[in-house]
């Protein structure tokens, strides 16, 4: 998304700044870093279909970069949300910021102990959109984004469930 050409310019000017520290690191070392960055489940997108985009948003200024990066690059497409979230969040404004772009609403209960219970989690995002189902497990979840039929999924939330959430949709759509 946006936000990482502003972290791509800290990392470079940092780099850069090292260089007056005593440090060696040329030009093309940064540009060959720069194009191999990679950072699992920072508006991680998969080109599958529906398109599957994982991503750690899991507080309201993460929210609103997830925001604009839907709004930005998949304008006018339908989404389904898939969301677990931890219980010290603020999943009130959190929902009150993004739930208004998804078609279906996922919301799952992380298998972590500081996660939002799902019935608090179904309480507070139904203020925002009747869009809301709960899922039992990750299973299930998965289950219930294929069978929305929408042209993107998007998980989001706590990092803790995000690997797990991967693994899953590739198994099930034959990937390795």
């Amino acid at each position: 998304g946006e936000k990482q050409y502003l972290n791509a310019a800290i990392a470079k000017e940092a780099a850069l700044l090292l260089n007056q520290y005593g440090f060696s690191i040329d030009s093309s070392a940064i540009t060959k870093g720069l194009k191999n960055a990679f950072i699992p489940y920072r508006f991680e997108k998969l080109d599958t279909t529906p398109t599957l985009i994982f991503d750690g948003s899991h507080n309201v200024a993460a929210i609103s970069v997830l925001k604009q990066n839907l709004i930005d690059y998949f304008p006018n497409v339908k989404k389904t949300f898939i969301i677990s979230v931890l219980k010290d969040k603020d999943f009130f404004n959190m929902c009150k910021e993004i739930l208004p772009l998804a078609e279906d609403i996922i919301l799952v209960e992380a298998s972590n102990e500081r996660a939002m219970p799902k019935a608090d989690l179904f309480k507070c995002a139904r203020h925002f959109s009747n869009a809301c189902q709960l899922a039992y497990d990750y299973e299930t979840a998965v289950n219930m984004a294929f069978a929305f039929d929408n042209e993107i999924i998007v998980v989001f939330g706590t990092f803790s469930y995000l690997c797990e959430m991967k693994s899953i949709f590739l198994e099930k759509m034959n990937f390795d």
